[in-house]
């Protein structure tokens, strides 16, 4: 039986299109983040986090969250993509947009003799899997979309182990789905070819993270995060008319995504008229990856974000820049034959144009008991591949929450 992933890039070879294989790679989860402050500063939290959404960023920050609360956030998100080239006719300006639970959390601290100890459960909405491109060219014509989510249910605690010093661990439940639609089609011979994917993932993830405070102005902050292993499932339809007959072949497929080892650190300063944090991100490589995929190699990056309290009036403005080495695989796809295709970015043919760009800002009202919070973000990057065909992407988004503390 031939495996459809191959059927399909035979078809984009013939119609020379190839299935550039970062279209697909975005299977790679990108990270949205948890949480509405986190959103508004650019995502450079691991050392301030002080909310539930410590199980992502930093569980070790739990130590330091002497309250209990329950709050809830939702989400927008537009994703856009436009492609240009020599190739290119047309290029479509394709767009997902989307309104999505963001996260449900509690957190509770705990009464301790001495230091601090808390604990956190959450539904967290932290990965988008969408994503989309497409164009028209001379001799022939591609379209590529995908829509899913990925979540995780999280639990976890942090616990001071000596005065300023906490440690914190949160494992997680991953699982989601997504729908692929790939449309190719040659003018010349009149050749079109369609190709339907479902998937569906179930993981696992664990995380585990330390803050220590210096000093009452200095924070810093340690987040390391396991490789996560997730197993996926697949049902493909093929269907494609050549020469004025119609084909069709379905075929189920599984296997495993093992992602590897990343971690931030950062500090901050904090004054009572303003913090400013800075965060520094790495992804290592994974050793058994071959040498073309993007998984084999180290990726890295960082931010800076700023708070500023409104003096009295209990609002609080954030705002922040990150910028990160795009990254469109950070995991390694095996199906259960032991084929290495698939949803796997090949880095030796495609370039990025500039890096992962993230500004954000946001708005916050913080109450006694209750705390509103805005924030939104515009995400962009540009990449080009071996076609000579450049795909300039961008991510919008607003996240909106409320929080009850009693």
């Amino acid at each position: 039986m031939i495996k459809i992933s191959r059927i399909v890039i035979c078809v984009s070879a013939m119609s020379g299109v190839v299935l550039a294989q970062f279209d697909q790679s975005q299977l790679a989860m990108s990270q949205s983040g948890v949480g509405v402050r986190a959103l508004s500063m650019a995502n450079s939290v691991v050392s301030v986090v002080s909310d539930a959404s410590a199980l992502y960023w930093n569980p070790g920050a739990l130590a330091f969250c002497p309250v209990r609360e329950l709050s809830a956030s939702l989400s927008g998100t537009v994703n856009s993509s436009v492609a240009s080239g020599a190739e290119v006719k047309d290029g479509d300006e394709g767009r997902i947009q989307r309104i999505a639970l963001g996260n449900v959390s509690w957190l509770n601290a705990l009464p301790t003799s001495q230091g601090g100890m808390s604990i956190a459960v959450g539904l967290q909405n932290p990965y988008s899997l969408d994503y989309l491109v497409g164009f028209s060219g001379k001799d022939s014509s591609r379209h590529f979309k995908a829509d899913g989510r990925m979540y995780m249910l999280s639990g976890g605690f942090g616990f001071q182990i000596a005065p300023g010093i906490g440690l914190g661990i949160a494992p997680s439940l991953l699982f989601g789905n997504r729908n692929i639609s790939i449309n190719d089609s040659i003018t010349t011979y009149g050749d079109i070819y369609n190709y339907d994917i479902k998937q569906h993932y179930v993981g696992f993830d664990l995380r585990g993270g330390a803050v220590a405070e210096i000093a009452s102005w200095l924070r810093m902050g340690l987040m390391i995060d396991a490789p996560q292993a997730i197993h996926f499932s697949e049902e493909n339809d093929l269907r494609w008319q050549t020469g004025g007959m119609l084909y069709s072949n379905t075929d189920p497929g599984s296997g495993s995504i093992r992602g590897t080892v990343n971690g931030s650190i950062g500090a901050a300063v904090k004054a009572p008229w303003f913090l400013v944090s800075t965060q520094f991100d790495a992804r290592a490589p994974r050793a058994s990856a071959q040498k073309e995929l993007a998984v084999a190699y180290w990726k890295i990056g960082g931010g800076a974000s700023l708070e500023l309290p409104v003096a009295k009036s209990g609002m609080i403005l954030r705002g922040g820049y990150s910028r990160h080495e795009f990254d469109p695989a950070p995991y390694q796809l095996r199906y259960s034959t032991g084929d290495n295709v698939g949803y796997i970015s090949d880095a030796a043919n495609v370039k990025a144009n500039h890096g992962d760009n993230l500004v954000s800002g946001g708005l916050a009202y913080e109450g006694s008991t209750l705390s509103v919070e805005g924030g939104g973000s515009y995400r962009f990057w540009s990449i080009t591949n071996s076609q000579d065909i450049t795909y300039k992407m961008s991510t919008i988004k607003i996240d909106a929450s409320l929080s009850y503390r009693f």
